[in-house]
């Protein structure tokens, strides 16, 4: 299967200086000086991402007018689209196929597309809906579903078919451990749970997202607040990158009171990486 590279960026933070094009382990982990280098922004071509770019406008009819983007994927044949609320199948010219599965709350239906996975080899579509994946197959039938024991609004699947959630991280004071990342097989059986490195208590905001993403078949996963972006390698969460905010670090753990105050500090919200490159929401 080919690879393709789509980049729905609003803000991205292009910081290129620790890396080299000959990256190996001995490497590890990376430092990135957030303080130092988030200056030192500039434009770059899209060159540096592919030797080919593609336009693809997308069909616009009653049936699948898209208001917001969510997330996108692409495969040889299809493009898939949500919208938060649906998720649309277009061919690879970008004509309108089907809506995959229903939203509702019957038997086989979605309240929401929180996020989504395809698994081109089984040609299955898990979508995620709060505390519910739900699959269907490339025909946009219901297949199973199973339910989760924690919110969530983000999954990767890694190269053992494993599927990766990060749950909504509510902070709020708790005799229980927190987690933040939940390894599942396909039949939603929990294999690991990882602990959070930080405990929030201070109800200052919720967590919804955080960096969660595959790389040369290895998961990465940052948790808000802590500095490093891990890898999860054989069974081991590793550190990767190590990121010196200095000064302009949000704070961990803030109140409500406090934060309407903070101006001018910085946490991660998500990365994208590629062989020579980190691309980093901030």
């Amino acid at each position: 299967m080919k690879t393709h590279i789509i980049y729905f960026v609003v803000t991205a933070l292009l910081l290129a200086g620790c890396r080299s094009s000959d990256l190996n382990n001995s490497m590890l982990p990376y430092n990135i000086d957030l303080e130092k280098d988030i200056g030192n922004i500039k434009s770059i071509p899209l060159s540096t991402l592919g030797s080919k770019l593609e336009y693809i406008p997308l069909e616009t009819d009653s049936e699948c007018l898209i208001e917001r983007v969510s997330n996108v994927f692409v495969t040889d044949s299809f493009i898939f689209v949500s919208d938060y609320d649906r998720l649309l199948l277009f061919d690879i010219n970008g004509n309108y196929i089907r809506q995959i599965g229903t939203k509702g709350r019957g038997p086989g239906e979605y309240t929401s597309v929180g996020d989504f996975i395809i698994d081109n080899e089984q040609r299955e579509i898990y979508i995620l809906s709060s505390r519910m994946v739900l699959v269907y197959d490339f025909e946009g039938q219901f297949k199973r579903d199973f339910k989760l024991d924690f919110l969530c609004m983000q999954f990767i699947m890694d190269k053992d078919d494993n599927l990766i959630l990060h749950p909504i991280i509510l902070p709020q004071p708790t005799e229980e451990p927190v987690y933040s990342w939940y390894i599942l097989n396909k039949d939603g059986t929990i294999r690991t749970k990882i602990p959070n490195t930080l405990k929030r208590v201070n109800g200052g905001f919720i967590v919804s997202h955080s960096p969660l993403y595959i790389y040369n078949g290895t998961p990465h996963f940052m948790e808000f607040g802590v500095d490093t972006l891990f890898n999860y390698f054989n069974n081991e969460k590793m550190p990767y990158v190590i990121f010196h905010f200095g000064n302009i670090k949000f704070p961990p753990d803030p109140t409500i009171e406090e934060v309407p105050g903070i101006n001018g500090k910085i946490w991660i919200s998500g990365i994208r990486e590629t062989k020579k490159l980190l691309f980093i929401n901030v």
